[in-house]
């Protein structure tokens, strides 16, 4: 290592704190703006290009969605296959080590160093912000090939890939070669990401995934759907390992879901005007609540499955449960006239839970599938939600028919509910193993 990466590695003394303003570095210049939507933070511009976006006070936050895929990504394959409290990070291309500082503050532990080709950006960086000193951090200058065929075999548990010259990757970063070097510098269940610029034709992407593909037992990509359906410019991140890749999705939790969902958002009017005596207003009223949470409700689902480190497999047992709670409260509700206010929180548990698991279900699987298959998987997973919106109904209707009460067809809903809960706590178990 050179006297100045050594020096960006270990500079002594407190951050001086960020200054706005355009300042040269070796490979062009570098601005650093405060952002104007959120006060205290600042993007860093290289070449007129954002390269990072920081926020001092709160390094958990990555607002760049790309390093949000990137850490949800890392956090879902190190709880399945890696030992948290002794994680070795390698990232090629540093920024404002804005992924560097989510990575300290997930894992304090870990060992991290950050390539970066620009020795004066990188002394700029440990100026401006505060950012965790070696052993625990350290910012090495050098070029990023050259650095990973330098380095001893084994000794990474993660490698991020995030270097543009320009807006794109530099072409030997992106061979099969090099991802044979990436491959022999991780330790066994290690992964290897990569941040994809490309076009709408996604040529680059799928070269990458082919390169990856012969080196690695286990390959996925993650990209905005309008990215992925070739309507626009912008960022698909890949990840390779020998081990399982995480996989979230499930098509038979879909249509356990779509059933019990469906049959209430049909049924409950009647069950409410016809069991628990509301008046008609009243009973179509209940599903209306139901509508407004649900719509609410996928919104701010999918957020929490945009957000770093979700486990979508515990959010989906989570809100299986809160659909079951619903579904509950509906066998009960006529038991007792003392209890046919309960219809209300039941028609809230509905909205809140059941019409928006869909959300998570599919948001898993666009995250988490190989481009390759990303096609057939959402296919799929939408498939079995039709069928348990078809089936729903005619169940229900079927069994009240049969029995003269909603009774049964709200505990087949119990029933299903439960049983997805189940099948995304088995899936969980079987992606940690």
């Amino acid at each position: 290592m050179s006297r100045r990466s050594r020096a960006a590695g270990r500079a002594a003394g407190p951050a001086a704190g960020p200054a706005a303003g355009t300042y040269p570095i070796a490979t062009g210049t570098a601005e650093l703006v405060p952002d104007e939507y959120a006060p205290g933070s600042w993007v860093l511009h290289v070449n007129g290009v954002p390269s990072s976006h920081v926020d001092p006070e709160h390094p958990e936050r990555l607002d760049f969605e790309y390093m949000r895929w990137i850490a949800a990504l890392s956090g879902a394959h190190v709880r399945a296959h890696l030992d948290p409290a002794r994680l070795r990070v390698l990232h090629l291309g540093g920024g404002a080590c804005s992924l560097a500082r989510w990575f300290a503050h997930a894992h304090p532990t870990a060992r991290q160093v950050v390539v970066e080709l620009d020795g004066r950006l990188a002394e700029l960086v440990r100026r401006w912000f505060d950012l965790p000193r070696a052993p625990l951090l350290r910012i090495r200058v050098g070029e990023a090939r050259e650095v990973v065929e330098a380095l001893t075999p084994g000794t990474r548990e993660i490698v991020v890939r995030d270097v543009f010259a320009g807006a794109e990757t530099p072409r030997p970063l992106t061979t099969v070669e090099f991802a044979r070097h990436v491959e022999t510098v991780l330790a066994p269940g290690g992964l290897y990401l990569l941040n994809c610029g490309d076009t709408r034709d996604l040529a680059g992407a799928r070269a990458e995934l082919a390169a990856l593909a012969e080196v690695f037992g286990h390959v996925a990509a993650v990209a905005d759907p309008a990215m992925l359906k070739g309507r626009r410019y912008g960022n698909v991140v890949l990840a390779a390992s020998h081990a399982p890749l995480p996989a979230e999705g499930s098509a038979a939790a879909a249509a356990l879901t779509g059933l019990g969902a469906q049959s209430a958002n049909v049924y409950l009017p009647l069950y409410a005007h016809r069991e628990l005596g509301l008046d008609v207003v009243a009973a179509g009223a209940t599903v209306s609540v139901a509508a407004l949470l649900g719509i609410a409700s996928r919104v701010v689902w999918a957020r929490v499955m945009d957000r770093p480190g979700t486990d979508g497999f515990v959010l989906l047992v989570v809100m299986a449960l809160g659909a079951a709670g619903s579904a509950a409260l509906l066998v009960v509700a006529p038991l007792h006239p003392s209890l046919t206010w309960t219809v209300w929180p039941a028609a809230v548990l509905h909205g809140a839970a059941a019409l928006a698991v869909s959300v998570v279900v599919m948001s898993g699987t666009m995250r988490a599938v190989p481009a390759e298959r990303l096609g057939a998987a959402t296919g799929v997973v939408t498939m079995g939600l039709y069928a348990g919106f078809c089936t729903g109904p005619l169940l229900t209707g079927g069994l009240l028919q049969l029995t003269g009460s909603f009774g049964t067809g709200w505990t087949v809903v119990l029933a299903c509910y439960l049983a997805c809960a189940l099948l995304a706590a088995l899936a969980r178990r079987r992606a940690r193993a």
